[in-house]
């Protein structure tokens, strides 16, 4: 593969990037900014695994990339150069302003210390937990399992990198979409009488059903 060029190809995981940065980064990375204006419409929302023909790869290269494709509506999943794969580390995007000082997280989880409101978006490859509501036109978007210590009404996409045993638990499940893996629920128009427990969501059959939630007896 040639310095500067590039492929893209779909995959069930997302799309690969098959990339040469070559000796100069920002012009790769313009490169990259036209061709994805190019096939705007048909690359979005979308994680990317990057392979990169390059012996090495800097961190300041990665990142740059990694802001272009975000301009596309592209997420960055993991980079691999030479013959070594190297997946990103865990990282939560907290988007609106207001959130920035109510997070704390390590490598498994995050942990939303407010209710989140419209507009307010969370995104994070591992599990996350919200001290608060989800409200309506708030989004959280998880690697791994959702729980929710209150109300659940806006958007919520757990397993988001395919991991079907992923679940989604809330005092009350009530969200305008619901998505597992990729699998897709919404909120029956008509919201019947509230339970008096939490429930969870999850994938059985091949559909996403929701059901009271108990901890597991070995926790009690």
């Amino acid at each position: 593969m040639d310095q500067g060029s590039m492929e893209f190809r779909g995959t069930r995981q997302g799309v690969l990037l098959r990339a040469h940065i070559g000796p100069d980064a920002r012009r790769f990375a313009d490169a990259l900014k036209e061709r994805l204006q190019k096939a705007k419409g048909f690359l979005s929302d979308s994680y990317v695994s990057a392979r990169f023909e390059d012996d090495e790869v800097s961190v300041e290269a990665v990142r740059l990339i990694e802001a272009v494709l975000a301009e596309s509506g592209l997420q960055l999943r993991s980079v691999a150069t030479g013959a070594k794969s190297v997946d990103l580390p865990k990282r939560a995007a907290v988007t609106q302003s207001g959130l920035t000082d109510a997070y704390s997280e390590n490598e498994a989880s995050v942990l939303i210390k407010r209710t989140l409101r419209s507009g307010q978006r969370v995104d994070f490859d591992g599990n996350v937990v919200v001290l608060g509501d989800v409200n309506p036109g708030a989004e959280v978007v998880a690697g791994g399992d959702i729980v929710v210590m209150g109300s659940l009404r806006g958007l919520a996409h757990a397993g988001a990198y395919g991991d079907a045993d992923a679940v989604v638990v809330a005092f009350r499940l009530r969200p305008t979409q619901l998505r597992i893996a990729d699998r897709i629920s919404r909120s029956p128009d008509a919201e019947g009488t509230d339970p008096a427990f939490p429930e969870l969501a999850r994938i059985s059959k091949g559909a996403i059903v929701i059901e009271a939630f108990s901890a597991p007896a070995g926790n009690r």
